[in-house]
């Protein structure tokens, strides 16, 4: 009955909230994930490639999805779908072979299904590293792949941390959110790339995302990730087309105010 399963899936939900504050409360490591195995099925996909080597900018995301992404029940990939296939053995290879590293291999059937699907809702996004609130960062893209609207004009690579602009980024979400953007970085060093990489927000390329990343991911992710790393630098005046650069009110270093224009140095 209706009234049943929604009884079932609420007490699924408090169950991973719970996992999700005692991993906080223990400063679990956030878990590395390479999606490559899962199908994409969407248009955001790009058949264009280039070479991640040469790559200089990585643009910062938020879903805008205030709580994060949830997972769909039924469709190619929902998971009531995915249930089927865990039960059938059709899992990708690699994908289990992870799952055996983290020791999530003998998990409880619906919980694999439903991190699945989860993982397939990502995958269809178009940011190259995902940091999830379930403490996973996620490789999602080649690096060698061009995706739409994930990387600015397909110049840069796509960093994305789940929740919306407005949301406290803290505990577990912040702690996966650096630790997915350094492991972004390791991946382009680890293609050759030895370029000084600057960052910017995706409210620096699009007058409909001026509140993307906003001001927690800015402080709480973005400047602290960057601080760590060598060879990566905030571009706090970057602006493409009707885009607008970091404003003063996410930066105390920004030159600019939240409608783009410049601060005078007295002020």
């Amino acid at each position: 009955m209706l009234w049943v399963r929604s009884i079932v899936e609420q007490v699924q939900r408090a169950a991973a909230l719970a996992e999700r504050q005692q991993r906080a409360a223990r400063g679990v490591q956030p878990r590395q994930w390479d999606l490559d195995a899962l199908p994409i099925r969407t248009r955001k996909a790009s058949t264009q490639r280039r070479q991640a080597a040469d790559i200089e900018l990585v643009v910062v995301h938020v879903t805008a999805v205030r709580g994060g992404f949830g997972v769909q029940r039924w469709g190619p990939e929902g998971w009531q779908t995915w249930l089927g296939r865990v039960r059938a053995g059709d899992v990708p290879a690699p994908i289990l072979a992870q799952l055996a590293r983290h020791e999530l291999d003998q998990q409880d059937e619906q919980e694999l299904a439903r991190r699945l699907a989860l993982w397939c809702r990502y995958r269809n996004t178009p940011y190259h590293q995902i940091a999830t609130r379930t403490g996973d960062s996620l490789a999602n893209r080649r690096l060698s792949e061009r995706s739409w609207h994930g990387n600015a004009g397909n110049v840069g690579v796509g960093f994305a941390v789940d929740c919306s602009p407005t949301e406290t980024c803290d505990g577990i979400l912040r702690q996966t959110a650096i630790a997915a953007f350094r492991r972004l970085v390791e991946r382009l060093r680890d293609a050759g790339n030895k370029h000084k990489l600057q960052v910017a927000p995706h409210r620096a390329f699009s007058a409909q995302r001026r509140g993307d990343t906003g001001r927690e991911v800015w402080r709480q992710v973005v400047r602290p990730a960057v601080a760590e790393l060598d060879g990566v630098d905030v571009d706090l005046d970057l602006r493409v087309g009707n885009g607008r650069p970091v404003p003063r009110s996410w930066d105390p270093q920004a030159n600019h105010d939240d409608r783009g224009r410049e601060i005078a140095a007295d002020d």
